[in-house]
């Protein structure tokens, strides 16, 4: 996680500073496997989604997101059509 904005640094050093070195814009720090609260992880669990990726040809399809906003957190939630291609240059 790398804060950008001087304000979001300021904030992760209000909400998330259990475990880490101080927040500072453009400092880099990982949160793999460590509790961070603005994401919602939890000490010893990693981010993961259950995304679509789909290959053809020069063509590059993602899962598309629910209408309803619900996330890829489980695998019942992941996507079932595909967004418009992006094609390879």
């Amino acid at each position: 996680m790398t804060p950008l904005a001087q304000g979001f640094a300021d904030l992760l050093n209000k909400v998330a500073a259990a475990g880490y070195a101080p927040w500072a814009v453009n400092a880099q720090q990982s949160i793999f496997g460590k509790s961070f609260l603005p994401f919602g992880l939890k000490e010893g669990t990693n981010f993961m989604e259950y995304d679509l990726v789909y290959l053809r040809g020069d063509l590059l399809f993602w899962g598309a997101r629910n209408v309803d906003g619900r996330g890829f957190d489980t695998e019942q939630n992941r996507p079932t059509n595909l967004q418009i291609p992006l094609v390879r240059k």
